[in-house]
Formats: structure tokens, sequence, C-alpha cells
């Protein structure tokens, strides 16, 4: 809905003026992709050499796909 006349009244505390980054929380997706994640996952599949995890998938390439 559009106004019909402009306001007199002004915020009280207007948009700051700078571009400092949003100050809410990590978010899921950059704490399972930062730097530090990544190097212990991959520390712990060459620790096991490769071998299928929990949910059988290696990280062995298929023939077909090479």
């Amino acid at each position: 809905m559009k106004p019909e006349d402009l306001r007199a009244e002004r915020s009280p505390s207007p948009a700051p003026g700078d571009t400092a980054p949003h100050p809410a929380e990590v978010s899921l997706w950059e704490l399972c992709m930062s730097r530090g994640n990544l190097a212990e996952a991959l520390r712990r599949v060459e620790q096991k050499a490769g071998a299928p995890g929990i949910d059988g998938m290696s990280t062995k390439v298929p023939v077909a796909a090479q």
C-alpha cells in the first residue's frame, strides 16, 4: 500500500553508512566447508586409505568415469 502523504517524523537511528559484515553467526554450510573441517576430513580419508565409510561409498573413481 502506497502512503498518500510523506510522513514528517524521522527514524531515531538511521541506517549505517559503513559496509560492516552481518553480525549473525556462521552458517552451517560455512562450518561444514571450512578449511579446517575439510582438512580433517581429508586426513581421515587418507588414514583409511580411501576405504568405504559407514555409508559404503568409496573414494575410488569407477573405471567408466576415467
